[in-house]
């Protein structure tokens, strides 16, 4: 509860807002798994999808179109953009404080922060996607991974971490997305750590050991806390969670 508290940035510590992008109640189905085309049966849908993204230019929806085409013409996948597509540039999917809601978050009303810390929710930490140095899902969200994780098996071929596996496995389970990108400060997000000096939590990578350290005293002696950071914007250290609506 106190990382969706004093996670976020000064410039979403405003009163919640109704939002709106809703995950398929039914989560994943059989029919956006295994590619169905004759020669490919090895080959997962999500990995037909960003091919023709990454080497046709083909949208995320054009992709899909193609994709649900049965064979002998193609796959035959029926797939959402969550379950298929690289969402990298995708204005919603990257927007610090977007919320992706999971079938437990009703559509369409304000949400606090209690609502969110008792529903299956994880943070994502990073515009590309969740990262690996820092991991937040509440209680509830680990047992329905736990219990759903035959239902990702359809996953395990793509070429993957960890990371981007939970990613994707928690919203083809219909476990609610929170975007809360001031939790992570890393390289690969496009951020520069060091010294470490902000309010995140985690800040990564530092592979050698005395930069780890020197990042380390830093952030003891100069670093900020998210309740630093909230009582200077005004907050007096009680931020609340600031939802964007997802068009």
């Amino acid at each position: 509860v106190q990382i969706l508290q004093f996670g976020l940035p000064p410039s979403l510590v405003r009163k919640v807002t109704p939002d709106g992008r809703r995950l398929s109640p039914s989560g994943v189905s059989d029919s956006c798994s295994m590619c169905r085309l004759a020669g490919h049966e090895t080959e997962t849908c999500a990995q037909h999808a960003v091919w023709l993204q990454e080497n046709e230019g083909r949208s995320c929806e054009e992709a899909l179109s193609r994709i649900s085409r049965l064979p002998p013409t193609d796959c035959g996948c029926q797939c959402t953009k969550y379950e298929a597509c690289d969402l990298t540039h995708d204005g919603v999917w990257a927007e610090d404080g977007g919320l992706l809601r999971g079938d437990s978050l009703p559509a369409g009303l304000p949400v606090t922060v209690t609502e969110l810390a008792a529903a299956p929710v994880y943070i994502n930490n990073c515009k590309f996607g969740l990262h690996g140095p820092i991991e937040v899902l509440t209680a509830s969200a680990v047992t329905v991974y736990v219990r759903g994780l035959p239902r990702c098996d359809f996953l395990k071929d793509e070429p993957w971490g960890e990371d981007k596996f939970l990613d994707r496995c928690m919203l083809s389970l219909g476990v609610s997305r929170l975007n809360v990108f001031s939790l992570l400060s890393e390289t690969a997000c496009g951020e520069e750590p060091a010294p470490c000096s902000g309010a995140d939590v985690a800040f990564h990578p530092f592979k050698k050991k005395e930069d780890y350290f020197a990042c380390w005293a830093y952030a003891k002696s100069y670093g900020r806390s998210p309740v630093q950071v909230s009582e200077a914007a005004g907050g007096g250290g009680q931020v609340r969670v600031g939802i964007r609506r997802a068009a």
